[in-house]
């Protein structure tokens, strides 16, 4: 069964790279405090409700080989959401062999998110074997191959992180100390047999930047077919909730209008993404 990563070509990234800088402006209410740019908005960090509707750059990078997400309400499972509902990374079609969803992260050097302290974390919740994979992209590693741009991927996978329960969501914290798997032979990780903290890869790899960072499940093979979401996810001093969007709006009763913004919405107090 393949390893759950998708390489890509060095021109590839060049492409994803440069689609990353025409951020816009977030608007009121959206941003959290500023300052390190981990992979935030414009150097500013973000804590955040994604939707359909405001993707806040989230995207499939390479749609020619994985799915895109859906996002949908619950699925309610013991464990509990954080909010009204997550992404649907389930596996369940030809079409659908590989789902995933990545954010730029501004370049940031591996030394940095290596660091115990830097915040890694998702919630997720599967009913097998297999979780949804924690992925950093990144170039400037060193390959065995030597290819120029020293690109990999490194994995967090909850199987080779002491599991987790089926159909409970599941949330794993700190994750830069647990098991990394790289998708490509670099130093002191020749093959993908070999998992290691990102301390220890950075070590071997002390030049390496992620350029994105996100979610995968899957297997290209078609060996991976399940239900699977994804409900936070944390990068540095950035925050994601994902989210089905609005609810809908309560129906007019006595000619007034409904509030918007109640419970769930994402816009009660002008604050998007508070759980």
């Amino acid at each position: 069964m393949n390893i759950r990563g998708i390489g890509m070509t060095a021109a590839a990234f060049v492409a994803v790279a440069g689609a990353a800088i025409g951020f816009v402006a977030p608007a009121a209410g959206q941003v959290g405090s500023s300052g390190s740019g981990e992979g935030g908005v414009g150097g500013i960090c973000v804590q955040a409700e994604v939707t359909p509707q405001l993707t806040w750059n989230w995207s499939t990078p390479d749609p020619a080989d994985a799915a895109t997400p859906g996002f949908v309400v619950g699925p309610e499972l013991s464990g509990g959401l954080s909010g009204r509902g997550s992404l649907d990374m389930t596996t369940a079609t030809p079409d659908r062999e590989v789902v995933d969803y990545f954010h730029p992260a501004d370049n940031t050097p591996l030394a940095r998110v290596a660091e115990a302290q830097f915040p890694l974390s998702y919630k997720f919740a599967g009913d097998g074997s297999f979780g949804p994979t924690y992925q950093l992209r990144l170039f400037g590693m060193n390959r065995l191959d030597n290819q120029a741009d020293g690109f990999t991927t490194l994995l967090w996978a909850p199987e080779k992180n002491g599991g987790f329960a089926a159909n409970t969501w599941t949330e794993k914290t700190g994750l830069s100390t647990g098991n990394w798997i790289s998708t490509a032979a670099i130093n002191g990780q020749p093959d993908q047999t070999v998992s290691r903290s990102l301390a220890a890869i950075l070590a071997d790899n002390p030049s390496g930047y992620v350029i994105e960072y996100g979610v995968l499940f899957g297997s290209s093979d078609g060996g991976i077919i399940q239900p699977a979401w994804v409900d936070t996810l944390e990068f540095g001093c950035n925050g994601w909730n994902f989210e089905p969007g609005l609810p809908p709006l309560p129906p007019l009763s006595g000619g007034s209008v409904g509030s918007v913004g109640s419970a769930g919405s994402g816009l009660s107090g002008g604050s998007v993404g508070s759980s």
